[in-house]
């Protein structure tokens, strides 16, 4: 015959004596303490399950993680706990990771929704019927007590303390310690999340730092904001009509040789400013820098109205900067600087050709190379700009013929790398001052 079920009995009070409270108390406050102002809270947590164990009179305390298993339903594992000697550990039981807390209908079961409402659940193993019961028998549970781990973003978990010796009530003061910790555990989660998040925040704004940096040699002012602010999207390859121009010094190696590397240098930048202020002051990107020479695209990133016209602009505002650097050099003594300019319009392909380890936002096709091969024929037919019939027809399309005021006609030429011969247009402004 079985016996009548007996009534739970209440277990010692461990915490009885206000020394003994103390004591434990300050403990586990102290190793609370560290998990909160610790860099990493999870190191904290074994000494603080095991003050709590220890305060609690409790076998064993547990820190279980609900999260997505294999199949996206919600699961329990065990990830950390603290178990008085001769107690099974459960962490490193395969039992007790990713078990299911949703039935085959997708409902999840009355436990874990109570957690999920912020609930403490407590239970004996008399008080125990079906699945509930066999996890107690496994675990060699007694009495149960558990409070939710409940952070901004919802349920995380929960603590628990196991009683594998004694069928106990659990007294209103291990319920508040338990709702206490839990609190302080989900208060350490929290700032650890708001830390990654900082801390990711600023690597971005770092990299937006570095992107910007780069962005601002190439892309004038306006262009670099349209960048960042559309997140780097507009930088996908892509094809469409560009104008292209190329430019070179003219003589420079000869002229180079005979200068010290020191004065080589100081020409070079005087010359790389004079080319961005007017690459970038005609809306243009500056695509590269190759030793005395360089690559400008107007129209790229994205196309504007005024493409053509502005390459032009831009080409004979430089001619004009050069000019007036030769002025200022001939009243010192140096020698005049020679510029030879090519353009050509048509379609190019934008993307960036860099690795990891380098960024490189470049055109390339046929109309890339076609402006290179213009801007050589620029030193045979003496004129200090060459531009393309494909140019001359955009800027009139444009409505920018004033840029082309004082360019001439110079009829067809075959330019390496083009079927057919190309009909070009040619500039040459007055005389310098120093000429």
């Amino acid at each position: 015959m079985t016996p009548p079920p007996a009534k739970p009995r209440q277990a010692p009070d461990v915490l009885t004596g206000s020394a003994c409270t103390r004591r434990h108390g300050n403990a586990i406050a102290d190793a609370a303490t560290r998990i909160v102002v610790g860099k990493d809270w999870r190191r904290g947590i074994p000494e603080l399950l095991g003050r709590l164990g220890q305060a609690t009179g409790a076998s064993r305390v547990t820190l279980f993680e609900t999260h997505p298993g294999s199949n996206c339903r919600l699961v329990e594992s065990c990830r950390y706990e603290w178990a008085e000697p001769g107690v099974a550990p459960l962490s490193a039981d395969s039992r007790f990771q990713n078990m299911a807390v949703v039935d085959d209908r997708g409902e999840v079961d009355e436990w874990t929704s109570r957690r999920q409402r912020g609930e403490v659940v407590m239970a004996t193993l008399r008080q125990v019927i079906g699945h509930d019961r066999q996890i107690f028998l496994e675990q060699g549970v007694m009495s149960f007590v558990s409070a939710p781990i409940m952070l901004r973003r919802g349920y995380w978990g929960f603590l628990g303390f196991d009683d594998c010796r004694n069928e106990r009530a659990w007294s209103r003061h291990e319920i508040d310690m338990l709702g206490t910790a839990s609190g302080l555990i989900a208060g350490a989660m929290e700032q650890a999340e708001t830390d990654e998040r900082l801390r990711a925040s600023e690597e971005r704004y770092a990299l937006a730092e570095r992107q910007c940096t780069s962005l601002t040699r190439y892309f004038s002012p306006n262009v670099v904001d349209e960048v960042l602010r559309a997140g780097g999207r507009i930088l996908a390859v892509r094809s469409f009509d560009a104008t292209v121009l190329f430019a070179d010094l003219v003589d420079y190696t000869e002229m180079s040789s005979s200068l010290p590397g020191e004065q080589v240098l100081e020409l070079l930048r005087e010359f790389h400013k004079l080319v961005e202020d007017a690459v970038f002051g005609n809306q243009g990107t500056l695509d590269k820098y190759m030793g005395d020479g360089l690559m400008a695209t107007f129209g790229t990133p994205r196309p504007t109205p005024r493409d053509a016209t502005n390459a032009v602009a831009c080409a004979r505002d430089l001619i004009a900067a050069i000019r007036r650097w030769n002025d200022r050099r001939a009243r010192i003594g140096l020698p005049r600087i020679r510029i030879s300019i090519g353009l050509h319009f048509g379609q190019v392909t934008l993307g960036d050709v860099g690795t990891d380890r380098r960024f490189e936002f470049t055109a390339v096709g046929h109309t890339v190379n076609l402006a290179s091969r213009i801007e050589a024929a620029s030193r045979l037919l003496q004129r200090e700009i060459i531009a393309s019939e494909a140019v001359v027809a955009a800027v009139r399309r444009e409505g920018g013929d004033a840029v082309l005021a004082g360019f001439e006609n110079l009829g067809s030429h075959p330019i390496r790398g083009s079927k057919s011969p190309i009909e070009l247009w040619g500039f040459a402004g007055p005389p310098s001052a120093a000429a």
